[in-house]
């Protein structure tokens, strides 16, 4: 049943990846709003009829059913048929390819610290590590996240004007950092009175390692930034290259890190993938995506304003 609702759900994707595409936001919000409203209904009143765990399938399944229901019915924005265009797919297959690999390699980066610290260091300091992680992630969760998902099409849409490029990708970079900080700063600050008042002192052991991933947190979206700059721009090919890179300094930091620091010392370790995708990023000199300049302007309009404005300085 979820192996039948996942292919729906990778259907709407290419409806979705579409709306993206022309900016579409306030309909992707509205699919969004009503996918999780129906959620919400169905899984306690089945849950209230007594359908148990099948309550919880359900969930999912009413949601991606939901999602797909809107994408191809309402706001379908393309049709497909059954026409082949073997220059397509030869060319989404060569794009596919390092995209592939690159999604993988994220995926090590993401739960290589999680397996090593559960290995080297138990299960108590897996669950100090975890619950730190998650904590730390929150605020890129609901701040920054959805932020370079708005980014990443229009850094599509301006591939191939690079003075316009330069300039929406500064300044939402500006914007994600500055407000980044802002954040997390201030949850840095507070996390004791959050840990003995809220979730209680049980977890204080965990106090520094949930303020590096804080600082850890605050950056990494930047990264984020790039690679979607990266794969906007069509240049799969260098991510995975650099995610590689990434993985070659990454596995040693976090075994190095844990055995002289523990978790704190694997914390320290997860800014190993951050600081090597912006040199991998940088040394790429006149091949990188944007100019790499100090001249261009962070001021006045925001970054969505690029596509209605004029190139030029």
């Amino acid at each position: 049943m979820l192996v039948a609702a996942y292919l729906l759900s990778s259907l709407s994707q290419v409806q979705e990846t579409m709306l993206r595409k022309q900016l579409a936001f306030s309909k992707l919000a509205r699919i969004d709003i009503v996918a999780s409203s129906v959620m919400t209904l169905v899984a306690p009143y089945l849950a209230w009829q007594g359908w148990g765990l099948w309550a919880l399938v359900a969930e999912q399944v009413s949601g991606l059913g939901t999602r797909f229901v809107l994408t191809w019915g309402p706001f379908r924005v393309w049709r497909p048929s059954f026409a082949m265009n073997r220059e397509a797919i030869r060319q989404l297959w060569e794009f596919g390819k390092p995209a592939w690999a690159f999604t993988n390699l994220s995926f090590l980066l993401d739960t290589f610290d999680d397996f090593w610290v559960g290995t080297a260091l138990g299960q108590a300091s897996l669950g100090y590590y975890s619950k730190a992680y998650d904590f730390s992630r929150y605020p890129r969760r609901v701040f920054a996240n959805p932020l370079v998902a708005v980014f990443t099409p229009i850094f599509a849409r301006l591939q191939n004007e690079r003075e316009r490029l330069s300039r929406a990708y500064y300044r939402s970079g500006h914007f994600i950092l500055r407000s980044g900080f802002l954040i997390t700063g201030l949850l840095f600050l507070v996390m004791p009175e959050f840990i003995t008042y809220v979730i209680g002192l049980k977890w204080m052991p965990m106090l520094w390692t949930l303020r590096l991933l804080l600082v850890y947190a605050a950056l990494d979206p930047i990264r984020m930034l790039l690679e979607n700059l990266f794969m906007a721009t069509g240049r799969a090919r260098f991510l995975r290259d650099a995610a590689a890179v990434q993985m070659l300094f990454f596995v040693p930091a976090v075994i190095l890190g844990a055995r002289l620091a523990g978790i704190n010392g694997v914390a320290l370790a997860m800014f190993v993938p951050t600081v090597t995708a912006q040199y991998a990023n940088w040394s790429q000199g006149s091949r990188y995506p944007v100019k790499l300049s100090t001249s261009v302007s962070t001021k006045s309009s925001t970054p969505t304003t690029q596509l209605n404005s004029r190139g030029g300085r």
